[in-house]
C-alpha cells in the first residue's frame, strides 16, 4: 500500500526539505528544469524505517537504471524520511538521464542483497514534489543479486547474468525483455533468483465462483462450473480439480489445477457449500403424563452452526399447558446432526377422550433444505401403550455384538421405553438359545447375564419378551457372535474416520452390528450395504428410524447387509449349491436388514436399496422365507409396496421423495421398499416395532452351461424346488432352529 500527495515544491520548505532540493544542471545550451522530489517514509509490517537503519537504502530506476538513491539518515534535515532527486529537461533531444512528465519510474526498498518489489510513480509537472510514503509487507522483500556486481549498462542485471543469459551486458534495453516467452521480463526474474531463459512462470488460473447448493440426498451432484486457465507461451489451457462431483453436506474446498508445457502448475480454490437437508423424526403415539422430545435431523453437517429450524404447532390437543406444553418456535441444533425441543403431555384425568393429536410443521431456514418429513404428529392416547425395548449386550470396555470366550461375563440390558410413565415391568428371557446360562439368579429383571467361557465359537441369540401392567407385551432379540479371542486391532483407520482401530476398539456403539472400528456412520437410519465402498452404496430408511445388520449379514462377517445366496445357505444350513445356482440371479445383490424403532406395532417404513446393478427387464422383487425356505415374490398392497428411481451408481435419492415410481423400472439403480411390521414381508411375521428383510431383485433366468436358458424361472426355480423337498428331512442345527421359530 502507498499514500501519495503532490505539493507545490517551494512547500517543501515547511517541511525541512529545502536544502534537499536540488536545481538541474544546464548543459547543451539546454534551458534549466528545477528537479522534481520525491520524498516519503517507510514501514515494513507495520515497523518504521528511521534514520538509525542506515543499512537501508531507497533506489529511484527509470527503465531499469538508477536515477538517484537515498540512504536513510544520510541527510539529517530529512529525519526519518527519504528524499530521492528526479532530473528533468525540457529540450527537444532528451538528455542521457534526465526525465520528462509522464514517464514512468520505480521506488524500490533495498537492504544489502534484499530488495522489495517495485512501486511506480509518474513524473509529473516540474517543480513539483510527491510524498510516496511506502508501506510494505516483509514477505515480499526478496533476496536478489548483489547490487554492488558489475552492471555495465546500468539494467539492474549483472552483466555475469547476462552473459550466462544470452543477453548484451550493453544493451539496457533488455532488462524490459522476456528471453523466456513466460509473461515475466528478464530484470524481473533476475530479482527473483529466476532462471531467465526457462519457462518457470506458472499459468494464471481463475477458479470458478463459490457456490452454494442445495442437498437432494445424503450425496448432491454438483456441477462446480469452469475455471479459466492461461499460460503467456502455451495458451488457453484446460484446469481440473480433485473432487468427485457427489458431495455431501457441508463446506468443502475444491482444488483446481493447470499445468503448462514446461510443468509448472497453477492451482486454485474454490468453495462449495451443499445445505443439507432437515427432516423430522417419525409421529408418535405418546401418553398423558409424559415428556416427549420433538427431534430435528440433518442428513449431513452443516456449513455454517448454529442451525435453528423454525416450527409452528397446531392439531386438535390444547397448548399453554391444557393438553400439552408445546408452543411454536425453534429447534438449535449447536452441532452435529440433531436438535430437539422437550414438552410435557398434561395428564387432565380424563380417561373418555377422544383421540387428540399435536401438529408440528417446519418453516424455511436459510442453511439448510426442507426433507420429505416436514409435518411431525403427536398423538396423544388415553389407552394404555405397549412397551417399546431394544436389547444391548456389554463386556469390558462397552457396547458390542462381539464377544470373546475369555473376556469375562456378558450382561443384555434390556431397555425401555414406555409413554406410560407409571408402568411397571416384567421380563421373560426363556427364549434365548438354551446354550446360554443365566447367572444372577433373577431370570425376571431386566438384565440376563451369562458367562460365555465355555460356549463354542459361533452366534447366539438372546431373546427377551417385556410386558407392563396392563400386559400389553413387546418382544425382540439380540444375535452375537462368541470368538476365541479378540479382533488384533492396530493403529490402522480402516474405517477412514481419523481414529485408529486400536482405539474404537471392537465395541459396537449404536448397536447395528458392525464394530465401531468399521463403522463411521453417525446417523442411526443409515447402514453400508458393503464395508469396503467407502462413501457409496448406503442403505437408507426414515430419520428417526433405526437401521442394524440381519442375522445373515451378521453371520456372514462381511460387516455389510449385503449377502448372497451362498450366504443365506450357511446362515441356514442348507446344501450346497452347483454350479450356476448362485447370486448372479439376483444382480443388484441380496439385502439383509432389520428396521427398528417404529412409533407403534403394524407401522409400515420406507428402506432404500441402491442396487450393485441396474435394475434388470422383467425384474421382482424376492424375499427368503427361512420357514418355508423359499424365495417369495414381495407382496404389494396399501402397506407394502416396491418403487425404483434412476438414480446413479451408488448414489440414491432419500426414501419418499417424488423421483421413485411405484413398481421397477429397467434401467434404473435404486429400489424403494415399503414394509409393514408383522405384514407378509417382514420375515419375522411379528408386531413389534421391527422389521426384518433378506430379499433382492430378481431378474430372468441367466443361462448357465447345460442349460437351456429361457424363462423366468429356469434352472434357479428348479433348486428352489429342490430345497421345498428337501426340508422335511433337514436338521437344523439346534441353535439356529430356536433364532427362526422362536416367535
Amino acid at each position: 500500500m502507498t499514500s501519495m500527495k503532490n505539493t507545490n515544491v517551494f512547500r517543501a520548505v515547511s517541511l525541512g526539505l529545502a536544502p534537499l532540493m536540488l536545481v538541474a544542471q544546464s548543459a547543451m545550451a539546454a534551458i534549466p528544469e528545477p528537479d522534481n522530489l520525491l520524498y516519503g517514509t517507510v514501514t515494513v509490517d507495520g515497523a518504521p524505517v528511521t534514520a538509525s537503519d542506515s543499512n537501508v537504502s531507497l533506489v529511484l530506476e527509470y527503465q531499469g537504471r538508477v536515477i538517484d538513491s537515498y540512504t536513510m539518515g544520510e541527510d539529517p534535515a530529512a529525519q526519518n524520511r527519504y528524499v530521492l532527486s528526479v532530473p528533468l529537461d525540457a529540450i527537444d533531444q532528451r538528455r542521457d538521464g534526465f526525465l520528462r512528465k509522464g514517464d514512468v519510474l520505480t521506488v524500490r526498498y533495498q537492504m544489502g542483497t534484499s530488495r522489495s518489489a517495485a512501486t511506480e510513480v509518474v513524473v509529473d509537472d516540474r517543480g513539483t514534489s510527491v510524498e510516496l510514503n511506502l508501506a510494505l509487507r516483509g514477505v515480499d522483500i526478496i533476496n536478489g543479486p548483489d547490487p554492488n556486481s558489475q552492471d555495465t549498462d546500468g539494467d539492474g542485471i549483472s552483466d555475469v547474468a547476462e552473459v550466462a543469459a544470452g543477453l548484451n551486458p550493453f544493451d539496457p534495453s533488455d532488462a524490459l525483455l522476456d528471453a523466456d516467452g513466460d509473461g515475466v521480463n528478464n530484470l524481473d526474474e533476475y530479482l527473483a533468483g529466476r532462471d531467465l531463459n526457462a519457462d518457470d512462470e506458472p499459468p494464471l488460473l481463475i477458479p470458478p465462483n463459490d457456490i452454494e447448493v442445495p442437498a437432494t440426498g445424503l450425496f448432491t451432484k454438483v456441477d462446480f462450473g469452469e475455471a479459466t486457465a492461461f499460460d503467456a507461451l502455451d495458451g488457453a489451457l484446460k484446469a481440473t480439480n480433485d473432487s468427485r462431483p457427489q458431495l455431501a453436506p457441508g463446506a468443502h474446498f475444491v482444488e483446481w489445477r493447470a499445468s503448462d508445457k514446461s510443468g509448472n502448475v497453477a492451482t486454485a480454490t474454490q468453495l462449495v457449500i451443499v445445505k443439507p437437508i432437515v427432516n423430522f423424526h417419525t409421529d408418535a403415539v405418546v401418553a398423558e403424563g409424559s415428556n416427549v422430545d420433538l427431534v430435528a435431523e440433518l442428513n449431513g453437517p452443516a456449513a455454517i452452526y448454529p442451525v435453528s429450524i423454525p416450527f409452528t404447532v397446531a392439531g386438535t390437543a390444547v397448548g399453554g399447558g391444557v393438553d400439552h406444553t408445546l408452543a411454536s418456535g425453534e429447534i438449535l441444533i449447536q452441532n452435529g446432526l440433531r436438535g430437539s425441543v422437550n414438552f410435557q403431555i398434561i395428564d387432565d384425568g380424563d380417561a373418555g377422550e377422544t383421540l387428540e393429536t399435536i401438529v408440528v410443521t417446519m418453516g424455511a431456514s436459510g442453511n439448510v433444505v426442507l426433507g420429505e418429513k416436514r409435518v411431525y404428529t403427536a398423538r396423544i392416547s388415553d389407552e394404555n401403550i405397549a412397551p417399546t425395548v431394544e436389547l444391548v449386550a456389554e463386556q469390558g470396555q462397552g457396547q458390542t455384538r462381539l464377544i470373546v470366550a475369555s473376556g469375562g461375563v456378558v450382561t443384555v440390558n434390556a431397555l425401555v421405553h414406555d409413554p406410560d410413565p407409571g408402568d411397571s415391568h416384567s421380563y421373560d428371557w426363556s427364549f434365548s438359545d438354551s446354550q446360554l446360562l443365566e447367572m444372577d439368579g433373577n431370570s425376571s429383571d431386566s438384565q440376563f447375564v451369562f458367562d460365555p467361557n465355555n460356549l463354542s465359537p459361533g452366534f447366539y441369540r438372546v431373546a427377551v419378551s417385556v410386558s407392563d401392567a396392563s400386559l400389553a407385551i413387546n418382544r425382540t432379540d439380540v444375535v452375537i457372535a462368541v470368538l476365541n479371542e479378540a479382533p488384533l486391532l492396530t493403529s490402522l483407520d480402516s474405517d477412514g474416520d481419523g481414529i485408529a482401530d486400536d482405539i474404537e476398539g471392537y465395541v459396537d456403539t449404536d448397536g447395528d452390528g458392525i464394530p465401531d472400528y468399521l463403522d463411521n456412520l453417525e446417523p442411526e437410519n443409515l447402514i453400508r450395504a458393503m464395508a469396503a465402498m467407502g462413501d457409496e452404496y448406503l442403505i437408507e430408511t426414515e430419520p428417526g428410524l433405526k437401521l442394524s445388520l440381519g442375522y445373515t449379514a451378521l453371520t456372514s462377517k462381511k460387516n455389510g447387509a449385503m449377502v448372497n445366496v451362498e450366504d443365506i445357505a450357511l446362515a441356514f444350513s442348507l446344501p450346497p449349491l452347483k454350479e450356476g445356482e448362485a447370486s448372479e440371479k439376483f444382480p443388484g445383490g441380496i439385502f439383509d436388514f432389520t428396521v427398528s424403532g417404529l412409533a407403534q406395532p403394524s407401522d409400515s417404513a420406507y428402506v432404500v436399496l441402491p442396487q450393485l446393478a441396474v435394475i434388470p427387464k422383467r425384474a421382482v422383487y424376492r424375499k427368503y422365507s427361512a420357514d418355508t425356505m423359499a424365495w417369495n415374490a414381495f407382496v404389494e398392497n396399501d402397506r407394502n409396496a416396491v418403487y425404483s428411481a434412476p438414480g446413479a451408481e451408488g448414489f440414491c435419492p432419500p426414501p419418499k421423495t417424488a423421483e421413485y415410481k411405484p413398481g421397477l423400472t429397467q434401467g434404473d439403480w435404486c429400489v424403494m421398499l415399503l414394509i409393514e411390521d408383522g405384514g407378509p414381508n417382514d420375515a419375522d411375521g411379528l408386531s413389534n416395532q421391527s422389521i426384518k428383510d433378506p430379499g433382492g431383485v430378481q431378474g430372468e433366468a441367466v443361462s448357465t452351461t447345460g442349460s437351456s436358458g429361457g424363462g423366468g424361472g429356469g434352472r434357479f426355480d428348479l433348486f428352489l424346488l429342490l430345497l421345498v423337498a428337501l426340508s422335511a428331512g433337514l436338521m437344523y442345527r439346534s441353535r439356529n432352529r430356536r433364532i427362526h421359530s422362536a416367535w
